[in-house]
């Protein structure tokens, strides 16, 4: 799966539970970088040099 459907995976779970609250976005972030370790330390990285 590449980074792209997995954005438009997370897109589609934060509109439609931005009636739900705030612990279902919490949610999506995590199950969207949950199952790719690469992912995570690809996102870690790019947060480290941003910050």
């Amino acid at each position: 799966m590449s980074i792209w459907d997995r954005l438009g995976d997370f897109i589609t779970r934060v509109s439609s539970s931005t009636s739900s609250g705030v612990a279902d976005v919490v949610e999506a972030v995590r199950t969207v970088f949950s199952g790719d370790p690469d992912l995570r330390r690809r996102v870690a990285f790019s947060v480290a040099m941003i910050a």
